[in-house]
């Protein structure tokens, strides 16, 4: 996803490099999510367990220390 990428390319400035770019896999993360929950691009559906909102957290809270 180069979206995530250029986001990170461009807000790096602002922020530290390792915010920027755990921001981009957070951002890769959520919408991965999305993507399997909703059963885009012909997908299986994939609800969110507690698996899943365990890493989102994760994420939130390594993002939140850095």
């Amino acid at each position: 996803m180069p979206f995530f990428s250029d986001l990170a390319t461009c807000f790096s400035r602002f922020l530290q490099y390792n915010t920027a770019n755990i921001s981009t896999v957070i951002g890769q993360l959520i919408a991965g999510v999305v993507i399997n929950h909703f059963g885009w691009f012909g997908r299986v559906e994939i609800s969110l367990d507690w698996k899943r909102w365990l890493a989102l957290g994760s994420m939130m809270l390594a993002l939140y220390f850095v």
